[in-house]
């Protein structure tokens, strides 16, 4: 049906299989989301300077731009075309990413900074218009807000509720999967997972870089 996609095989038995509990039939584990989480190397000796660059755009443009962010800052989305520390960290966390066809790369299309102070948090939203939208984390605290996906499938799966634990747990059909914000380290995701980031707990700024990419060939 689809041209250029081959299935693995035409052996359900060859299918991913989701650990098996007592009792329990056999349940293939079909079509999954990939986030990509990658560290960017050399970070630490370039926090400081990123984090002053982004409280400098702020200073710049206290206005900002109004997204998701609620009781934060975020700026406007163009800092893919501005030269900067920050824009080089992440290009160079992107390129490292595996996964991708031999002459295939990702370009961005947007990219903008957030600053999350105490009680601000962003509300759940999708990255339009793209293959991926990601974050990449410039300053984290204990309690500073996780970041959380929510299951795509779920919704249209109204009875999912009468499966037992074991199934549940085994297929890990959740309705959310939390990340922990980690300083240095960037997550890629389809552009279509609904996510959202908790409140800033902590008495300390949550500060990200949101961006939007295609995959194409290079």
């Amino acid at each position: 049906m689809f041209t250029g996609i081959t299935p693995p095989s035409l052996d359900i038995e060859d299918y991913k299989t989701a650990p098996k509990g007592k009792g329990q039939s056999d349940v293939k584990v079909l079509f999954p989301s990939l986030v990509f989480e990658q560290k960017i190397e050399g970070y630490a000796g370039l926090e400081d300077e990123i984090v002053g660059y982004c409280y400098g755009e702020r200073g710049r443009d206290p206005e900002g731009s109004i997204q998701s962010n609620v009781n934060g800052w975020q700026s406007k989305s163009d800092y893919h075309l501005k030269e900067s520390t920050l824009l080089e960290a992440l290009s160079r966390g992107l390129g490292s990413i595996g996964g991708f066809r031999d002459g295939y790369g990702l370009r961005l299309l947007s990219m903008w900074i957030n600053i999350n102070p105490t009680g601000a948090f962003n509300n759940p939203h999708v990255h339009p218009g793209c293959d991926f939208g990601g974050v990449l984390w410039i300053k984290t605290s204990p309690e500073c807000g996780k970041i959380e996906f929510e299951n795509p499938h779920y919704f249209s799966h109204p009875n999912v509720h009468g499966y037992s634990n074991e199934m549940i747990e085994g297929a890990e059909l959740f309705p959310a999967y939390d990340f922990v914000p980690r300083v240095g380290e960037l997550l890629l995701f389809p552009s279509y997972l609904r996510h959202g980031v908790h409140v800033n707990r902590s008495e300390e700024d949550r500060i990200s870089c949101s961006f939007n990419a295609v995959v194409e060939k290079v």
